[in-house]
């Protein structure tokens, strides 16, 4: 670090999409636990660190909800090291940008940016670290999300959102059965069409 600034880069640019480096919050040391801002009891009070984060983040996330023709949306978050490299199997793990697939819950203090997507009218295939299976997405994705994906997503066909066929929730199994209901094709992979 020289004058506090990382020098580890923030995105690095494939062949198809850009790769995230340092979305993940940074650890509240403030919390006695250090618990994850998902874990922590209600009402959640996030550090000014914490804080500052989300606003980043909330940045990023309104940017791409402007992008209001976008029919397949591949976000990922990587690890790269200090010399800008990708981190060995950064690429192939699940991972959620925080607070993303999420409504949050103002009177919880749980941050949630969802809504930044509601432009995204067009969308039918969101893919890349938005996986519903890992810690952060189990604790805060719940009926309220799969509702709003239905609401505000209706091109929506195939949701890149759980890792395997076994692991899809009640809740998404309702929106795929509603995609369904409706005259559309719906799966969460590929295999499934």
């Amino acid at each position: 670090m020289e004058g506090g600034i990382s020098r580890i880069p923030a995105a690095v640019v494939f062949e198809n999409y850009v790769g995230l480096n340092g979305c993940k919050p940074p650890v509240d040391h403030d919390n006695s636990n250090c618990q994850p801002y998902y874990s922590r009891p209600a009402p959640i009070v996030l550090s000014e660190a914490g804080v500052q984060h989300f606003v980043r983040l909330e940045r990023l996330y309104m940017q791409v909800g402007r992008l209001t023709q976008l029919r397949y949306l591949q976000l990922l978050m990587v690890k790269l090291d200090e010399d800008g490299q990708l981190e060995e199997g950064s690429m192939d793990a699940p991972m959620a940008f925080p607070a993303l697939m999420t409504v949050g819950n103002v009177y919880q203090g749980r941050p949630g940016f969802l809504n930044h997507l509601a432009g995204l009218k067009n969308l039918e295939k969101p893919a890349g670290s938005v996986n519903m299976n890992v810690e952060e997405t189990k604790a805060t994705s719940e009926w309220r999300e799969a509702v709003w994906m239905y609401d505000h997503w209706p091109s929506l066909q195939t949701a890149y959102i759980f890792n395997s066929r076994g692991s899809v929730t009640a809740h998404f199994e309702w929106l795929k059965n509603k995609h369904i209901q409706d005259g559309k094709m719906f799966s969460f992979s590929e295999e499934e069409n």
